[in-house]
This record gives C-alpha cells, structure tokens and sequence, in this order.
C-alpha cells in the first residue's frame, strides 16, 4: 500500500507541474488519450443500439433513470471533492484499456452490442484511473456500480430467467394455497382453481421487480458506502425477497379471487399490488441489512465525503502500479489499436445489427404466407397411413408463452396413435420451443438438430420432453423465413455451454436476419409412455411429408399471390 500510495504521489507531483499548461501531455499520456478517444467513439453506435433494445423490453426500461442517477451522483462527488489531473499510466490503467479494446472489437466481430456495455464500463474506469488516481476511482466507484447494475443478461438468459421465476412464482403460491386449504392444480406456470384459472405472465413473473431490486441495491449500497461484498449481500438480499413478495401477490390474487370473490388480476389495483409488494420486499431487504450490521458493523460515513469501507475496492498493488512511460507504450498502443480498428473493419458485420422490434401484426405481414387465411384443407386429408382428423385456430394473446400472432392446429390419426401438427407465427426470429415448454412445466431430455430428406439444406430441432412420470413427448419443429429459406437453429441450441461464446452474437438479437415474418411448423406427440425409436423416426417422416407440402403449396401459391 505505502509502495503504491508513494509512486502515486511522485506522478502527482509530475504531473502538477504539467496543470500549468493543459496540453502539456507525455507521450504515454498522449497515448492512453487517444486509445479512450477512439474506444469511446467505436463503442457509442452498439450502446446506441444497447439502449433502443432495452427499451423495448419492459423489464430493462428503468435503464435511462439509473444512467441519470449514476451522472447526478458522479458531477455531485467531483463538485464535493477537488481532482488534480494526474494521468497515471501503469499496468492497472493499461489492463483496463486493453480489456475496452478487446471488448470493443467483438462487439464489431461477432457481432454483440452486450459486448459493448463491457466495453464501456472498462472504458470508463480507465479513464478515471488515469484522470484521478485511486482517489477519482474510490469516488467513482458508486456511480459505476450503478451502470453495471443496468448491463443486461447475456445470451438471452433473460429469457430462460423469466421462465424460471415464472415457475417459482407458481410454486411458492401452490405451496401457501395449499396451507390455507385451498384447492387447485397446477401445471407449469398455470394455477386453476374450481372457480378460475390463472396464468402466471411476464409481469407477474417478477422479472420487473427483480432487476429494478437489482438498482436499488446498489443505489442503496452506494449511499452507505458499501463495499464489493456488502454490495453483493444487499443486492442478494433485495433479489430474495422480491421473488418471495411477487409470489406473495400471486397467492393473493388467486386466494382473494376464490374465497372473497375479490378481483386483483387486472387493472390498476393490480399494479398498485405490485409496487406495495415491491416495496415489502425492499423493505425486508434493507432490514436484513440492519440484521447484518449487529454482527459486522460499518462506520457511518456521510454521502459527500464519498468514503468507503474496508471491502470497497480491492488493492491490488505492486506490479498493476507500476509506472510505464516512453515511446515503447506509444508504439504499443498504436500497434494494438490498428490491429484492432483493422480486424474491426474486416470481420464486421453492420448489416447485422438489430432493428427496432416490430409488433407481432407487423412481422405478420412480413410472413411467407398469410396467416389469418390458413384452412383446414390446406394440409391434406391422408398423409401416408395418417388420417386428418380435428382443425382450430387459436389466436394468441401478448401474454402467451408461445408467443406469435396465431397458431393452426390440425390433429391427425394412424390408428392408436395421435399427433398435433401445427402452423405457427410470426415471430422475429428462429422460435425457441424448448423455453416455452419448460414454461408450461415439462422436462428437456434430449435435443438434437435433424436435417430434411425431401428439402434440402432445411435444419429442424427434435426434442425429447417429459412431464412428471406418466407425460412424454416428442416435438419436431423447424421455422422458415420471409424470403422461404431455412432459419436454422443458432449454434447454441442443444450444446449446452460448450458454445456459450457462440451465444453472445444472438444474445439480444444481434444475429443477422430477419425483422420478423418467421413461420414455424411444428409437430408434437404426447403419449403417457416414453416413444420407442420407431415411433421417433415415424413422427420425423410425417413432419418431413408435411415440410415438403408447405414448401410445394402454401410457400408457393404465397409468393405467386405476392408477385
């Protein structure tokens, strides 16, 4: 510490006969400027793409008012406390730049505008390391706290997060349902009661309340002057109990509605439920903090002075500290940020970047065929030894798990057997059917890519599903684009985190594409057995027959109906 402090000191002591005259930079300095000025310009279109998606997504639109709150909170503690410029140039400053740079020429590669949030952050704590030293970075530490609060989750593990709360939303309220001796089933994300039936959405997921407890924790650990791990116990804290206040409101409405006949479903009772069982659980958060504070306690310290706890930035010293300056550091950055400007404009894909979302009628028009004017005769009557049987047309709502506009179903028979065959959409990508059967509480045991025999080139996915011990299942499914070509199933799907870099590019809809206008085809059959392989390889005949017939017929008679 005392190494560090004192090597500090001397490049203050440098660096303010330097204050005299603005421009009077070192070469070393020179350099790091120029990286930051470069970085934070490549990065600010991805951000600018970062932001317009998240705020088409209701659970990220908080994101503008915590940007806010972190820029208030950073001019505050810079007008409270006075800064030298320093402009240090060590291993530690140096390590954030290159991990900005890195960062920043992925975003480009693979593409992913989440990369750009990293590159961001590293970006900005370069610069304060390099503006002020360890006293500008122990201020700021608060208000980059709260930024990274706001990043997103990668690799569309929103999507497999909302899904889950769903399920222990639902749980959690069976559970206490059955306590008070109320009686229900549930299956997946769905609780019906004698009376009613509810379906636990989105909202009512907590997936809102759990990334703006996310915020609040770190805006409440900021003010206390928290440190790394009092930050992360608080914000542990703040996630508990808001899951188990949301589940507290389904249990409310579901129990108020059977017992009392009081309707808190809709409307703005409901919402107003939701923010008092929001503040519950922010409440019971900040008490256990108090909880905590018996067995660690921390010294107050006011908001203006900025102090920090023991915990609060790790120092890591010695070689990170260690001074570099000279033409080599300048030949190094410029050598590192042409190859990497190079390798940007090479491998980078600018058409691919995301879109505004459309609406779900507005991708419908986009389809390869016209969804509201499916018929039943539109499959045909005998396909092999299978027999046409039942037809209906669900219309779906927004809150539907299976999302799109609406879904064809036709049922088809070959003697014991039954299967469902349906035309689904649209949707703005390839359809992930995997995550919206583990919403409605079956099991993946198995997936697997299947290629077409009667189209080629056309991926389909098989998966395998199970539902507590008597519920088996195996869907076929494959989605088709507006242009009638094979979306494919991304890289990710049935590997697991073998190709989780794979996932970055497709994480929050950077892969190149489409807009909207995909159709997918499905075809499911649930019998109270596990399916023998003869069986699999039937269903996987019938599903291609009838690929191969949306292909030669709907696909076709669509586009001479377009021209």
């Amino acid at each position: 510490m005392a190494t560090a402090e004192k090597a500090e000191r001397t490049q203050n002591s440098v660096s303010s006969s330097q204050n005299a005259s603005k421009l009077s930079f070192s070469l070393a300095q020179w350099s790091h400027l120029i990286a930051f000025a470069i970085i934070g310009l490549a990065v600010l279109w991805p951000l600018f793409l970062l932001g317009r998606w998240m705020l088409a997504q209701d659970y990220y639109q908080h994101f503008p008012l915590v940007i806010c709150v972190a820029l208030g909170l950073a001019i505050y503690r810079i007008r409270q406390n006075r800064f030298d410029f320093v402009g240090i140039t060590n291993l530690r400053n140096l390590s954030w730049t290159m991990l900005a740079l890195i960062a920043c020429v992925g975003a480009y590669i693979v593409p992913s505008r989440w990369l750009a949030s990293l590159a961001g952050i590293a970006v900005l704590f370069a610069v304060v390391d390099f503006a002020g030293g360890r006293k500008l970075r122990r201020e700021m530490f608060g208000p980059i706290m709260l930024l990274m609060a706001i990043i997103p989750l990668p690799v569309r593990l929103d999507q497999q997060f909302v899904v889950g709360l769903q399920q222990l939303a639902t749980r959690l309220a069976s559970l206490w349902l059955d306590l008070v001796g109320v009686f229900h089933l549930t299956t997946g994300v769905q609780i019906q009661t004698a009376k009613e039936g509810y379906y636990v959405e989105d909202a009512c997921s907590g997936i809102h309340s759990v990334f703006a407890a996310l915020a609040v924790g770190c805006g409440y650990s900021v003010f206390r002057g928290y440190g790394f791990v009092r930050l992360f116990m608080i914000v542990l804290q703040m996630v508990l109990w808001v899951v188990i206040a949301n589940a507290l409101r389904v249990f409310l409405i579901v129990y108020l509605q059977d017992r009392v006949g009081v309707d808190l479903s809709s409307g703005l009772i409901h919402e107003s439920l939701g923010a008092i069982t929001f503040g519950v659980g922010v409440l019971l958060a900040i008490s256990g903090d108090h909880f905590l504070r018996y067995f660690s306690p921390v010294a107050e310290k006011k908001l203006a002075a900025g102090g920090h706890d023991s915990e609060a930035l790790p120092t890591v010293q010695f070689w990170l500290d260690r001074s570099l300056t000279g033409p080599i550091l300048a030949g190094f950055f410029a050598a590192v940020l042409v190859s990497g400007i190079g390798v940007s404009l090479a491998f980078a894909r600018p058409g691919s970047k995301g879109e505004t979302p459309l609406s779900t009628a507005e991708m419908a028009r986009l389809a390869p065929l016209e969804l509201t004017k499916i018929r039943e005769s539109d499959l045909p009557a005998d396909i092999g030894e299978w027999r046409r049987l039942v037809f209906q047309t669900q219309d779906r709502t927004a809150d539907n798990v299976f999302g799109g506009l609406v879904s064809h179903v036709w049922r088809y028979n070959n003697g014991a057997r039954s299967v469902l065959i349906s035309i689904d959409g649209a949707y703005d990508d390839w359809h992930d059917l995997a995550v919206c059967y583990q919403a409605n509480g079956w099991h993946l045991e198995e997936v697997r890519p299947v290629g077409s025999d009667q189209i080629n080139g056309f991926v389909s996915s098989d998966m395998l599903l199970s539902q507590e011990q008597l519920n088996h299942a195996q869907v076929i499914f494959g989605c088709v684009s507006p242009t009638h070509e094979c979306v494919e199933p991304p890289p990710y799907f049935g590997n697991g985190l073998i190709a989780l870099m794979k996932r970055f590019g497709t994480g929050i809809g950077d892969r190149p594409g489409f807009r909207g206008g995909v159709v997918q085809l499905q075809l499911m059959d649930q019998q109270p057995f596990s399916l023998s392989e003869a069986q699999q390889a039937e269903n996987r005949r019938l599903y291609d027959d009838v690929l191969k017939h949306l292909h030669q017929n709907l696909l076709k008679s669509s586009q001479e109906g377009g021209e």
